[in-house]
């Protein structure tokens, strides 16, 4: 019907339904075409061929699907019967996916996404996205699936991203952030996409200081921007392995970064980033073997070294972070207890305080003299709890809290007093661990 009697020799033509035209009347050239049928008769086709009549069309092949699959064949017909010829290149059928954002022609119809509507949430709440209210208006070739990914905003983890409704934590910010997350479901031949965004504002007084963890055989800190169970916001190592992990505001930023302390050599190394690399601070102060601590003795803003001697319950504090004599030092409790610090009354000073493992007591100071307790009470049933101090509402002081290495619970409390925990989740596997708090994002 085509080439007008012209021999066609060495060839090749492709036919695709998008093209721009048909072959015509002329010689046949190599090139893409639409399917072509010139003529007015019927072409007639013998056995194994398939019965007529014939079409110029694919479009009854779109919407096969996996139906595609199995044996194809190819029939030639030459009109002419003096003619001879072969096809030498072989052949080949290639169907191509099409993504629709409406309908594909040729019978199937693309799937609805539907990401829910917006919604407006605080820092560290965990919400659900909700795509069930996507469908398929043909319910075919195949079951929606669904596939969520963030598109802007403060990073975070999509939960379960293939279901239809998967979780997430919404960050702690400083203010308002938006964030952007996008559907796409599929039903197997098209797709379609859809988006929805979570608007997350801050909280005053909520998720100030929260915990971390540091791993004691490999310099690993794990810290938490929320005060509840999920991944680590800011995963660092810092330092050689098997030594006391510490954590302040070394440089009056207002950002509690990582440090460590080697009890061989009495030596603090402090890091005013959350990042690897070596210490931005490094002071050797006390003899070795003591226990390390830091606080804000002199209410400047800037967190400095200090450290215990549990054999004689004397404490030596200094207020730069240098090498050199103590500023404060004085005796406080009996020996061998375990040292705290905090902010007790909110002054902006860091004062002492001890716990007694064994029962639960807790002894508080409110200034770093010798004397009474200020503050006395009992929290958390005792042996396997270690003591953790921080301000987890963003009221006025630190407040005592528990950590539970073997299993990574965390038992925080608002006020110091006897009473059971405020705020109780688990970050982590538990095991060979220390538990740590602090204002790692600043706000």
């Amino acid at each position: 019907d085509v080439g007008s009697g012209v021999n066609a020799n060495n060839v090749n033509l492709v036919f695709d339904q998008t093209a721009s035209g048909p072959l015509g009347t002329g010689a046949i050239v190599s090139g893409t075409y639409t399917p072509t049928n010139l003529g007015g008769a019927a072409d007639v086709f013998t056995s194994p061929a398939p019965a007529g009549p014939y079409v110029a069309d694919f479009t009854p092949l779109l919407g096969l699907g996996a139906g595609a699959n199995g044996t194809w064949s190819l029939f030639v017909l030459d009109d002419v019967s003096s003619d001879s010829g072969s096809i030498s290149g072989g052949w080949t059928l290639t169907f191509s996916t099409p993504v629709c954002s409406s309908s594909c022609s040729g019978g199937n119809v693309a799937p609805i996404a539907n990401a829910g509507t917006n919604q407006t949430v605080n820092s560290c709440t965990v919400l659900s996205l909700n795509g069930s209210g996507s469908s398929d208006p043909d319910s075919a070739p195949g079951p929606l699936t669904f596939a969520w990914a963030q598109t802007a905003g403060p990073v975070v983890v999509i939960n379960n991203p293939t279901s239809a409704t998967p979780t997430l934590e919404a960050p702690n910010v400083a203010t308002t952030a938006v964030l952007t997350f996008q559907l796409t479901v599929s039903d197997g031949l098209a797709t379609n996409s859809d988006s929805v965004d979570v608007t997350v504002n801050h909280v005053n007084g909520v998720h100030v200081d929260t915990v971390g963890l540091y791993t004691n055989s490999a310099n690993i800190f794990f810290l938490r921007n929320c005060n509840g169970p999920g991944p680590a916001d800011i995963t660092t190592s810092f330092g050689p392995n098997s030594l006391v992990p510490l954590s302040g505001d070394w440089d009056n930023n207002g950002t509690s970064t990582p440090g460590v302390y080697d009890p061989t050599t009495g030596c603090f190394f402090l890091r005013n980033s959350a990042t690897p690399g070596p210490g931005d601070i490094v002071a050797c102060f006390g003899p070795p073997n003591l226990v390390p601590l830091v606080g804000d003795w002199d209410a400047n803003g800037s967190v400095t070294v200090g450290v215990y001697d549990p054999a004689t319950g004397a404490f030596f504090l200094r207020n730069s972070n240098t090498g050199g004599p103590a500023d404060i030092t004085f005796t406080f409790g009996a020996p061998g207890l375990t040292p705290i610090v905090g902010d007790w009354d909110g002054n902006g000073s860091t004062t002492i305080g001890v716990y007694v493992e064994a029962t639960g007591a807790v002894f508080l100071r409110n200034t770093n003299t010798s004397g009474a307790a200020d503050v006395i009470f009992t929290y958390g049933p005792g042996t396997g709890f270690k003591p953790i101090v921080g301000n987890w509402d963003g009221a006025s002081g630190d407040t005592i809290g528990l950590f539970v290495p073997a299993t990574g619970a965390f038992f925080l409390r608002n006020s110091n007093s006897n009473g059971p925990a405020d705020i109780v989740f688990i970050f982590g596997v538990g095991g060979a661990v220390t538990g740590i708090s602090g204002n790692w994002d600043g706000f």
